[in-house]
C-alpha cells in the first residue's frame, strides 16, 4: 500500500489508511461526481501496484492535507491536492506539492482545478512555475470549468478522471 505521510513526524501509520483516505475523498463529489468509482477503481489498484501514492499530512488527528499522485510511463500527474483550510498559508501546501513532485520525479506533472478553487491554488502554483495550458468547459460537470496545468487532457465518456 503506497501511504505516505511527508511529514512523518506528525502521525504514525496506524492511524489512516486507505479507506480512511477514500471516505474523506468522497467530500469532493460536488466537483468530481464519478469520485467514489475513480477512487476504487484506479486508485486503490494503483496504490497495490505502485503507479499511485498518497502523500497526508496529519496532526492532533485531524488531516491537514492531502495528495494523490500518479506515476506512469506515459503520465505523471497530481490527480489530488487538497490543504485543509486551517493549515493554508502555514507552508503545509508548498511542502506537500515539493514531495508530491520529487515523488513523481517531474517538475511539472499535470495537475487539473476546477474554476471554484482556482484563485485559492494561484500563488503556490504560480511559484512551483506551473504553466496554465488548457481550459475544459463541463471537463467534470455540466456548466464548470477545468483548469489544466503542464500538459493537457481529452474528455472520454463525459469523465476525465484517471
Amino acid at each position: 500500500m503506497q501511504l505516505a505521510h511527508f511529514t512523518s513526524a506528525r502521525t504514525t501509520a496506524a492511524q489512516v489508511d486507505s479507506e480512511w483516505i477514500r471516505d474523506f475523498v468522497s467530500n469532493f463529489a460536488v466537483y468530481y461526481p464519478d469520485i467514489d468509482r475513480w477512487f476504487t477503481s484506479k486508485v486503490q489498484p494503483g496504490l497495490t501496484s505502485g503507479s499511485r501514492k498518497i502523500l497526508i499530512d496529519v496532526a492532533n488527528g485531524k488531516l491537514n492535507a492531502l495528495s494523490i499522485l500518479k506515476k506512469s510511463d506515459s503520465e505523471r500527474k497530481i490527480c489530488t491536492f487538497w490543504v485543509a483550510p486551517a493549515a493554508r498559508g502555514c507552508g503545509v501546501g508548498r511542502r506537500l506539492l515539493t514531495n508530491s513532485i520529487a515523488w513523481l520525479e517531474c517538475a511539472t506533472p499535470l495537475l487539473t482545478v476546477p474554476e471554484e478553487e482556482i484563485q485559492g491554488f494561484s500563488a503556490l502554483l504560480s511559484n512551483a512555475r506551473f504553466r496554465l495550458t488548457q481550459s475544459i468547459p463541463g471537463a467534470y460537470r455540466p456548466g464548470s470549468i477545468e483548469y489544466v496545468f503542464n500538459g493537457s487532457i481529452a474528455a472520454r465518456d463525459n469523465s476525465v478522471l484517471q
